[in-house]
């Protein structure tokens, strides 16, 4: 079924952009506007830090990770997901190392030295640990977004570079596509809704509402 919904997902495309690779046009009306929506969304919770802004900047973002290709178009991009958001992929207690570095006295750069401090998901903590935001959180909060915007201004760099010299065929490009709505597929399944229900292969007949993607925020729907 899902290679058939692939398949039409392609000749659909091709039919509509005949005149226009597949891949070029996704991230000429796609990839680059929702990044750039994501950077935007990143400096007003910046100004403003509060629950309703991080949501629409999560959701900004996962709109981003859902199609992410900048990693196949330049490998030094391959590793940057990850660098911005860690949900199953990270083994030690993100939250509870977030919650020291809240309680630490050292300056917002400094507390944050690990990447995994410098995620959403130590985002989340640092706005919803509790209900309220404190001066240092709110610190904190514009310290991780500044990392995570300049990633983001990468990824952009990299499709805009794309754009001007495509060095992959069409071909390639087309098997791009469906290899990463493939995983995306996976990753929506398994990990975003499998993991908190049950359904997965990991863990398989045991529902956890805390294994969902963003529990603390409410917002796991949202992704």
């Amino acid at each position: 079924m899902m290679k058939k919904v692939l398949f039409l997902v392609l000749l659909f495309s091709s039919i509509v952009f005949a005149n226009e690779r597949i891949v070029v046009n996704i991230i000429k009306n796609v990839s680059i506007p929702n990044v750039q929506e994501t950077i935007d969304n990143a400096k007003i919770l910046q100004k403003d830090v509060n629950g309703d802004n991080f949501t629409n900047f999560l959701k900004s973002w996962k709109k981003v990770e859902a199609f992410y290709i900048a990693g196949d178009l330049d490998e030094d991009y391959s590793d940057t997901p990850r660098y911005m958001d860690v949900f199953n992929n990270l083994k030690e207690d993100l939250n509870s190392q977030m919650q020291r570095v809240i309680e630490s006295k050292d300056e917002p750069k400094t507390a944050l030295f690990k990447n995994s401090f410098k995620t959403i998901n130590a985002l989340e903590y640092v706005i919803f640990n509790d209900n309220e935001i404190t001066k240092r959180e709110k610190e904190l909060s514009i310290v991780i977004l500044n990392s995570m915007i300049s990633h983001l201004e990468e990824i952009k760099t990299v499709y805009e570079t794309y754009l001007l010299k495509p060095t992959k065929d069409e071909k390639w490009e087309n098997a791009l596509v469906i290899n990463t709505l493939i995983a995306s597929s996976y990753r929506l399944k398994e990990w975003r809704i499998g993991n908190a229900s049950g359904n997965s292969s990991k863990f398989k007949n045991d529902v956890k509402n805390e294994r969902a993607e963003y529990f603390l925020s409410q917002n796991s729907f949202n992704a």
